[in-house]
């Protein structure tokens, strides 16, 4: 088994992880630490647990801009 983690700091981690929580597979486990969020990714194979690291981190970036247009803070 193959683990990796990520830690997402910003005012807008919390939702970022709320709102991607529904898409989350067995082997990813979000929780709050600190003012940011940890994931934790588990895989059988390293080609497997970059893809499921690189599909959280693209849909982390969508759900980010959703938040900063909501409060209209883009660029």
């Amino acid at each position: 088994m193959i683990q990796g983690r990520i830690i997402m700091i910003g005012i807008h981690a919390k939702t970022v992880q709320i709102a991607l929580a529904p898409d989350n597979l067995p082997t990813i486990e979000s929780k709050t630490e600190g003012n940011g969020v940890g994931v934790h990714f588990k895989a059988d194979r390293i080609p497997t647990l970059l893809q499921s690291v690189d599909d959280y981190l693209l849909n982390a970036r969508i759900a980010e801009e959703v938040c900063k247009l909501a409060v209209g803070m883009v660029r």
